[in-house]
């Protein structure tokens, strides 16, 4: 896709999701700051909640 930020090579075998990481607060009704590490500085740190994947805890 266009514009989208990958972690590997291009192609059918990139990594969709990385994580997990700590959600820190709520930014907005739909927007969510995550705490990342500093290799990946880069990104900016609020995501849309489409774009956050719930891990089920036991």
């Amino acid at each position: 896709m266009k514009g989208e930020m990958t972690f590997r090579k291009k192609g059918k075998l990139d990594l969709r999701f990385i994580g997990p990481f700590e959600i820190l607060s709520r930014v907005k009704e739909v927007a969510y700051k995550v705490g990342l590490p500093p290799s990946l500085s880069v990104m900016h740190s609020v995501f849309h909640v489409f774009m956050l994947m719930i891990l089920g805890c036991s």
